[in-house]
C-alpha cells in the first residue's frame, strides 16, 4: 500500500496544467493572471505557478541536471530511480502525459496557511481514473467525503501526512496536509474562490521576475509570489524558540521566488520587499576601496562581504540565541572583507596575481599580520595606488607583494600590477556594491590550475573534481539592494 501510494503523491504534485472551463469561472478569464489562477482563493501565503508543465518540466530538469553534476550524476540516474520506486519519470513529458495531465496548461500551487494545494487541468480524466483504479486494486484504500457535490478522497502517507485529491469534470485538486486535516479548510475555499485580492503581489513578483532576466534565453519558468507576513504569522506558532529566526522577516513585505533554466543551466532568485527597513540595510554597507570595483573585473574567483559584519549580528543574533549558537566575531574585528584571484600558477607562484581587502573596526588591527611578509622591512619601499598610500615588497624566487594600510582599512596583492586600478575613482562612478557575492569563471581558469584546486578539494578523486570544475562557465552568488528590495541570486551555468 505504501508504494501503491507514491505515484499519486509526486505524479501530480510536480504537475499542472489548464484548459477550459468545465463551468462558469467566478473571475472572467480576462483578468486571470494564468488560468488556473480561478482556484486560488481569495488571501493565499503563496501562489506558484509555470506558462505551462512544459516549462515547469523544463526548469526542473534543468535545475535537477544541474545540481546532480556536482555529485557526478545525471537525469538518466533519476529516471531509472523514479521507474522503480513508481513506474513513472516525473520529468518525461510521455510518463506525465500518460496521467492525463494537460501539458499544455499552467500550473498552480498555493495555500491559505503552510501545507500546498494544486490544482491541475486533465486532458484526459480517464486516464487519470484507470491509473487510480490501478492503485485501488494494488491496495490503495482511501476515504471519502462530499462538499460541494465533489467527492475528495484522502489517504494516509507512512503516517506522516494525508495525501487527499478531487476531480471535478476536467479539473484535479492535490492537497498534502496534516494527518486529520478536514477538506473544509483547503477544499472549499479553492473550490468557492470568488476574488483576487492576491492580484497585486502576483503582479510585483512578475515585474520582479521580469527585471532580473538578463537574456533571451533567461526566461522565468517556475515563479512563486510569497506574502510573508500571513505566512510568518503561520509559522511563528509552530516553531518553538525557533521561532525568533522567522521574526527576523517581520520587516518583509512581500517576497518572489523564481527559476529560469536552459540547456546551459539554471538561476535561481529570492527577491524580498523590505520596505523601509532598505535605509538600515543600505546604511549598513561599507563601501569596497576605491576602484576596487575595476581591480578585480577578470578576477577568474572574487567573493565580498560588504554587509557591516557588525550590523550583520546585531540582526542575527536574537535567532542565534534561540537556537544556542551565539554568534562569534570574526578575526582583526573584520567588519568588511573582500577578495579575488586574477590569476594562479601552482608551479610558479611569481605568475599568480590576487589581492585582498579588509576593513576593521579599530585602525591597525592588521598591522601584526606585516610581519608574515618575509624580509619586508628590507624589501619594501613606497608606492602610490592612486589616493593610497603603500608599500611594494619584491621578495627573490617568490612573488612581489603590494599592500596598503590606512586607518582601518587593509589591501594585500600578490602580482606586480595588481593593484593598479585602486585608489582610482572609475569614469561615472564607483557601480553600487553587492550585499555579499561570490563568483568563479572556470572557464577562465587554465586546466594545469584546476588540477591542482582538484587535489586540494577532491584528494584520490582529484582529476574527476577538475574534470566536473571545468564543465562550468560561470558559479555565481550574489544579493544586492535595488530601491527597497533586497535580490539573492544564484546562477550555475555550464560550458
Amino acid at each position: 500500500m505504501r508504494r501503491s501510494l507514491i505515484p499519486v503523491a509526486i505524479s501530480v504534485a510536480t504537475l499542472a496544467g489548464c484548459g477550459a472551463p468545465s463551468h462558469p469561472a467566478p473571475v472572467a478569464d480576462r483578468q486571470l493572471p494564468f488560468p488556473a489562477a480561478r482556484w486560488v482563493p481569495e488571501s493565499p501565503s503563496y501562489v506558484v505557478s509555470s506558462a505551462s508543465v512544459g516549462d515547469g518540466q523544463d526548469a526542473l530538469r534543468s535545475t535537477v541536471e544541474t545540481l546532480l553534476a556536482s555529485h557526478g550524476l545525471t537525469l538518466d540516474h533519476v529516471a531509472g530511480l523514479a521507474h522503480s520506486m513508481i513506474g513513472v519519470d516525473l520529468l518525461s513529458a510521455s510518463d506525465v502525459g500518460a496521467l492525463g495531465v494537460d501539458l499544455q496548461g499552467s500550473m498552480v500551487v498555493f495555500s491559505e496557511d503552510i501545507a500546498p494545494t494544486l490544482v491541475v487541468h486533465l486532458s484526459s480524466p480517464d486516464a487519470f481514473a484507470k491509473f487510480i483504479a490501478t492503485r485501488v486494486a494494488t491496495g490503495l484504500a482511501p476515504h471519502t467525503t462530499t462538499i460541494d457535490g465533489v467527492a475528495i478522497a484522502t489517504a494516509n502517507v507512512f503516517g506522516l501526512v494525508d495525501l487527499s485529491w478531487a476531480v471535478e469534470h476536467d479539473w484535479l485538486w492535490l492537497h498534502v496536509g496534516a494527518p486529520g486535516e478536514h477538506a473544509d479548510a483547503w477544499f472549499a475555499p479553492s473550490h468557492r474562490a470568488s476574488g483576487m485580492k492576491w492580484g497585486e503581489l502576483w503582479t510585483w513578483a512578475q515585474a520582479i521576475a521580469h527585471g532580473n532576466v538578463k537574456s533571451p534565453a533567461d526566461v522565468r519558468r517556475l515563479l512563486a509570489a510569497i506574502n510573508v507576513p500571513a505566512l510568518v504569522s503561520k509559522l511563528s506558532p509552530r516553531l518553538g524558540t525557533a521561532a525568533a529566526c522567522v521574526q527576523r522577516l517581520a520587516a518583509v513585505g512581500h517576497a518572489e521566488v523564481s527559476v529560469a533554466a536552459n540547456l546551459d543551466g539554471a538561476t535561481i532568485s529570492i527577491a524580498l520587499d523590505i520596505g523601509d527597513a532598505a535605509r538600515d540595510v543600505a546604511g549598513a554597507v561599507r563601501p569596497p576601496p576605491v576602484g576596487w570595483a575595476e581591480t578585480a573585473k577578470h578576477a577568474q574567483l572574487a567573493a565580498e562581504l560588504n554587509l557591516d559584519v557588525d550590523a550583520f549580528h546585531r540582526w542575527i543574533t536574537p535567532c542565534a540565541q534561540a537556537l544556542g549558537h551565539p554568534v562569534q566575531d570574526l578575526p582583526f574585528g573584520t567588519r568588511a572583507a573582500r577578495g579575488f584571484i586574477n590569476h594562479f600558477d601552482p608551479d610558479e607562484k611569481t605568475k599568480s596575481a590576487g589581492a585582498i581587502s579588509i576593513e576593521t573596526a579599530k585602525p591597525g588591527a592588521l598591522a601584526p599580520l606585516l610581519g608574515e611578509i618575509p624580509m619586508r622591512e628590507r624589501l619594501q619601499r613606497a608606492v602610490a595606488f592612486g589616493s593610497y598610500k603603500g608599500f611594494r615588497v619584491s621578495v627573490p624566487f617568490v612573488a612581489t607583494i603590494d599592500y596598503v594600510l590606512d586607518g582601518t582599512l587593509g589591501v594585500v596583492a600578490i602580482g606586480e600590477g595588481t593593484l593598479d586600478a585602486l585608489g582610482k575613482a572609475p569614469t561615472g562612478g564607483e557601480p553600487p556594491p553587492p550585499l555579499v557575492e561570490l563568483a568563479f569563471y572556470p572557464h577562465n581558469v587554465d586546466l594545469k590550475a584546476l588540477a591542482w584546486l582538484g587535489r586540494q578539494l577532491g584528494g584520490d578523486q582529484g582529476e574527476r573534481v577538475a574534470r566536473f570544475i571545468h564543465d562550468w562557465f560561470a558559479i555565481e552568488l550574489r544579493a544586492v539592494l535595488r530601491d527597497t528590495t533586497v535580490t539573492i541570486e544564484l546562477a550555475l551555468r555550464r560550458r
